[in-house]
């Protein structure tokens, strides 16, 4: 059974990409279509010598390499150092998927420090599974191993920790009032930690702290200095100004870049999803030596935003807590650590990074491409932006997307003119996030932005019918449980208030690749909010090599599961008209009102005497073998 449902999925996914429309140029580039996975994701396109870059990668550098000045005179070059953020890096291929394994990672990493930790976050749940037994406890692994090499004189400094989240990501939701961070986090959420007292917290119990870090044994600054920062807004205009940004950087070598936030829907075990329990799916990525310190370079422009600056326009940066008082020592100079480890004799590069064993990709040309946190709509420059309009605008074949929303109006209009353009769009979209908050989008959920694409490249088809033009293959992320995003299973959408949202089943990511070419990782969506108002950290590698790898394993799978944008609904889920049903399969819906009145009942069911094994069905008659039970079809 299982055979039988994959190759079903590879043979919808291949009538997508090799339509004889198409054929004649993917025949161009390489000898024959071998499968879809191999035609969106390994075709080398560009050829690309070694120590070349590609003229597209080439382009979105040049895009990128200019001052930007947002409103109140506020300069970012610290996001675009053309010094720093454009050079070669060494990357990881594999991928972590999910919180267990993106925040496993973290935590070994963390452990592994000799210098220094730097953590940035959009949400900091500070009750959450992933901040106590990941985050904190690896950070007291850290301080208890450090404290013996300093005891025993194999290490000289304290090692610097430093952790910034966002005030409004502090709780999932809006809060205007810090103090509700204060009223969750320092009060009933703790009851987790009920055996520590007061007097025993790492901080030393001081109430003047808002958030105690709830961790036995207190912070000795001598051994750690603990500087945890947040990043803060006034009421209005900043409150949608956030710092979306997630790395993880040690040492200045080994930088973890991911869109999750710390916060357990990230934890939810994807296979075995509890029915009501919230689920997002993400991914993590491992960059090395010079990657790593472009990342150091962000997270300082982040720790570093004063209040009188950037207050007007962007938000600000203070202490929150710590052990100690944050800035005063250890100040960043933009320049890698020294190791003694690098004049060791045979010394690889793989031990000297803590990456033994791992499959790395070397000498990657790679940029940053950014975006400071500003308000309003009428400012949508930055590195971030320009980057993505210059690959929508210039790739040649296809371009593959990742993301859990999409209602940003310029990056819509620019997919539909890449589409004119004659180049396929392969989008992977959560169907129903943040359906509750349309209204505020201007692109509106989800849905709309699809259907508002899907209807302009109509008109243009219309206008112009003898021109070839691009796909917009659309497809809704399904979970490896077989969840449609942002539902159950053969359940309705629930739709719910912007404070009780259920985060289910969605798929979290951000990831773009273009010509199986350049891959753009980070924090960004295709929304309204990443494009015009948040801070956000994406890193550019030029590889076909390192694109495909992860074309591959982050997106390709998970593009040929889902479900296709127009597709017929399948037994047992609601439904309205029969028209809704998949009548290939022999579906309709059961909305007779005399025998079924109520419309929440209303479900595709199979049309008598037609129902397999394991069909979803109402009455005996329904199924092959007329025997139903437990709402499913038994031989």
């Amino acid at each position: 059974m299982k055979t039988l449902i994959v190759i079903t999925i590879i043979l919808s996914a291949f009538n997508v990409y090799a339509n004889p429309q198409k054929e004649s140029r993917w025949r161009a580039t390489q000898a024959k279509v071998l499968n879809p996975m191999e035609t969106i994701c390994s075709a080398d396109l560009y050829k690309i010598p070694k120590g070349k870059t590609s003229p597209i990668f080439e382009l979105v550098k040049r895009a990128t390499n200019k001052s930007y000045v947002y409103p109140g005179g506020q300069k970012t070059s610290t996001l675009n150092n053309p010094h720093l953020n454009w050079k070669n890096s060494s990357v990881q291929a594999d991928v972590f998927r999910g919180g267990k394994e993106i925040f496993k990672a973290m935590a070994d990493l963390i452990r592994s420090a000799e210098k220094e930790v730097l953590i940035q976050t959009f949400i900091f749940d500070f009750a959450s599974t992933l901040a106590q037994d990941y985050i904190f406890k690896a950070i007291i692994d850290l301080y208890n191993s450090h404290k013996v090499k300093m005891d025993k004189g194999l290490a000289k400094d304290p090692v610097v920790v430093r952790l910034i989240f966002d005030i409004i990501g502090g709780m999932k939701g809006l809060n205007i009032n810090e103090l509700f961070i204060n009223t969750r986090f320092a009060g009933g959420a703790f009851q987790r930690w009920t055996k520590i007292r007061e007097s025993d917290a790492s901080f030393g119990g001081d109430p003047d702290y808002e958030i105690q870090f709830p961790i036995n044994p207190v912070l000795d600054p001598k051994y750690m200095r603990f500087e945890l920062k947040g990043h803060r807004h006034d009421v209005f205009p900043t409150i949608v100004t956030v710092s979306h940004s997630k790395t993880a950087i040690v040492d200045r070598r080994r930088a973890l870049v991911t869109g999750a936030n710390v916060i357990d829907y990230h934890l939810t075990n994807e296979y075995k999803t509890p029915k009501g329990q919230e689920l997002m799916v993400d991914h993590g990525f491992f960059v090395f030596d010079q990657g790593a310190l472009m990342a150091t370079d962000d997270f300082y422009n982040l720790w570093y935003k004063k209040e009188k600056t950037n207050r007007k326009w962007s938000g600000f940066s203070t202490q929150y807590n710590g052990n100690v008082k944050a800035d005063e020592l250890f100040n960043y100079d933009g320049q890698a650590f020294t190791s003694k480890k690098v004049k060791r004799k045979n010394a690889t590069f793989k031990n000297l990074l803590k990456v033994k064993g791992k499959q790395i990709f070397y000498n990657i040309p790679t940029g940053v491409v950014g975006r400071e946190s500003a308000v309003g709509n009428g400012f949508p420059d930055s590195p971030q932006n320009d980057a993505f309009i210059t690959i929508l605008r210039n790739a040649k074949s296809h371009i593959n997307v990742a993301s859990p929303s999409l209602n940003s109006m310029n990056l819509m209009q620019e997919i539909v003119n890449a589409i004119k353009r004659d180049v396929d769009v392969n989008f992977l979209l959560s169907e129903h996030y943040q359906d509750y908050n349309f209204h505020l989008q201007e692109g509106g959920s989800n849905q709309m932005a699809v259907e508002w694409i899907k209807e302009e490249i109509n008109k243009f088809k219309k206008a112009n019918p003898n021109k070839e033009v691009g796909d917009f293959n659309l497809r809704w992320f399904v979970t490896r449980s077989g969840n449609i995003s942002g539902k159950i299973e053969k359940e309705p959408f629930k739709f719910k208030t912007r404070i009780n949202e259920k985060f289910w089943n969605h798929n979290h990511t951000k990831f773009l690749s273009a010509d199986n070419q350049i891959a753009m990782v980070g924090s960004a969506n295709f929304d309204q909010q990443s494009w015009y108002n948040s801070r956000e950290f994406n890193m550019i590698f030029d590889s076909n090599e390192l694109s495909s790898y992860w074309c591959r394993k982050v997106f390709a799978i998970d593009f040929m599961r889902a479900k296709r944008y127009g597709e017929k609904l399948s037994s047992g889920e609601r439904c309205t008209v029969n028209s809704d049903c998949n009548q290939a399969f022999n579906l309709f819906c059961n909305n007779n009102v005399f025998q079924n009145p109520w419309f929440k009942n209303w479900r595709c069911v199979p049309r008598n005497g037609t129902g397999l094994s394991g069909s979803y069905c109402e009455e005996n008659a329904q199924c092959r073998s007329r025997n139903c039970k437990a709402k499913k079809c038994v031989q």
